[in-house]
């Protein structure tokens, strides 16, 4: 299954190539880590989709932007330990799959939604070279 999500979020880059560089970047952290193999302490691959959500939400003053960053930075905060969550770590991974999904459609649409980069606007065009 792995391999299928994957291999299609590879097409999917493919169509957003010509997005931000952190947003595609942000994107494949995020993909990799939530669709792979992966401990606790791989969130950390999660952070530059936090910073993509924050640099967006910053740039344009959009609220809903601003609480998915916010929601993600709970998912981040907040630590499963058998320990600290005692009964409560079972809901709390459910809660955390659940939201991790929904800050994942929210990240793909920004980036979708965003334009492309500044000089990108078509297929290059190839000149003579120097000399």
């Amino acid at each position: 299954m792995s391999l299928v999500v994957l291999a299609i979020f590879a097409g999917g880059l493919l169509l957003l190539r010509r997005r931000s560089d952190l947003g595609l970047f942000a994107l494949s952290m995020y993909v990799a880590t939530v669709f792979t193999y992966h401990r606790h302490y791989d969130l950390v691959l999660l952070v530059p989709a936090l910073a993509y959500l924050i640099d967006r939400s910053l740039r344009s003053a959009n609220v809903f932007l601003a609480g998915a960053a916010g929601m993600m930075t709970l998912l981040l905060i907040i630590p499963s330990s058998s320990r600290l969550l005692g009964r409560w770590e079972m809901t709390y991974d459910r809660v955390f799959a659940v939201l991790s999904y929904v800050v994942l459609i929210v990240l793909i649409g920004v980036i979708a939604l965003e334009p492309k980069a500044e000089g990108e606007s078509g297929p290059r065009e190839t000149g003579p070279g120097p000399g």
